[in-house]
């Protein structure tokens, strides 16, 4: 899903901070954020969703 949504993101005007939450995946999320050029945050061990989604909220500048 990264993979067509992180473009989508970033084309955008005006562009948007985008943070992807690596919620201790073992698949390619650090990779594609890193390839994309945007910035990712790492939980480990893993939280819930709304505990994950909370601590991207608390590390962005924009508006929720």
């Amino acid at each position: 899903m990264l993979e067509r949504s992180l473009p989508a993101a970033l084309a955008q005007e005006p562009r948007p901070e985008v943070v992807v939450i690596d919620n201790a995946c073992s698949d390619a999320t650090a990779e594609l954020a890193a390839a994309h050029g945007v910035r990712r945050i790492a939980l480990a061990p893993r939280h819930s969703y709304a505990a994950a989604v909370n601590a991207a909220l608390a590390q962005t500048n924009g508006d929720a």
